[in-house]
């Protein structure tokens, strides 16, 4: 039996509605839904629902669902991020999330005849002292609590590019470019390329220039005043930075797979960005 990890939005009653929908589908169909214990509490009467915590989630299972917007997906991904992702659309921004909530039915049929098809994503490693995490979308590092930009030492390919004061400075994947990065003016970079693009957020500086790397260029921020910071990963992860400390990024020799699903092609999402702001809620 095929079996997959679904992560629903916790809060969004739209998104459990939608989840429900696609469990009972799934089950009739013969695939195992698989759910985190730590979301498990408005399925725990839905027939055919295995729930589990852990290093245990995974086994066994072929996929993951994400059920929501884009930030879903992102949590889905740094939760079991060997494992190829769905994003079924029960949001508002929906770049990665392509699967409407109507079309869980086919969704399914396509699981069970395995013809769901994926595309590989470029993805970011993130150093951090004995740490190494993963990024989708985007690392950024930020001002900390106390509200003061930090000066941050940006280095490229072991050369010294710039110090500077800044609210942050972003290192995104082309998947990312159209999340933080786009909202301080960074370019949106085709999906299909591997490249890690930097954007500084409204630094004290002469330079405000965003850059495109290649995949194979390595990054280092180091904080070398005395104000502390915070480096923050798809926007679902946290460390604190204290002063003196640095970050290393680079494109990542592994990939995120994601579904490809319907005939809306990128250019088509990306004409969202045109529209008037909403309350979006991801």
């Amino acid at each position: 039996m095929r079996s997959f990890v679904l992560f629903p939005h916790p809060q969004r009653r739209e998104a459990h509605e939608v989840a429900t929908a696609l469990v009972k589908s799934a089950v009739a169909a013969g695939l195992q839904p698989v759910l985190p214990k730590e979301l498990a509490a408005p399925f725990k009467d839905t027939r055919g629902v295995e729930f589990r915590s852990g290093d245990d989630i995974a086994g066994g299972c072929d996929f993951t669902v994400a059920v929501g917007g884009d930030g879903t997906l992102l949590y889905a991904f740094q939760q079991l991020p060997d494992l190829p992702m769905v994003g079924v659309h029960a949001g508002e921004l929906g770049f990665l999330t392509p699967v409407q909530p109507h079309e869980v039915d086919a969704l399914v049929e396509a699981a069970v005849a395995d013809r769901l098809e994926f595309q590989d994503l470029a993805v970011l490693e993130v150093r951090h002292g004995d740490e190494v995490l993963l990024a989708l979308n985007d690392a950024v590092i930020a001002k900390g609590d106390e509200g003061r930009a930090p000066k941050l030492r940006l280095w490229i390919d072991g050369v010294e590019f710039v110090t500077m004061l800044a609210d942050a400075i972003v290192l995104a994947t082309p998947t990312g470019s159209t999340g933080y990065t786009f909202s301080a003016r960074g370019p949106v970079v085709s999906q299909r390329l591997a490249a890690l693009v930097v954007t500084p957020v409204a630094p004290h500086t002469l330079w405000d220039r965003p850059l495109v790397l290649g995949p194979t260029s390595r990054v280092q921020v180091e904080l070398v005043s005395n104000r502390a910071g915070v480096l923050l990963v798809d926007g679902t992860r946290s460390a604190s930075l204290p002063a003196g400390e640095a970050v290393d990024i680079c494109v990542s020799e592994r990939v995120a797979r994601l579904a490809t699903w319907g005939e809306i092609d990128a250019i088509t999402r990306l004409r969202r960005l045109t529209e008037p702001a909403r309350d979006y809620d991801v």
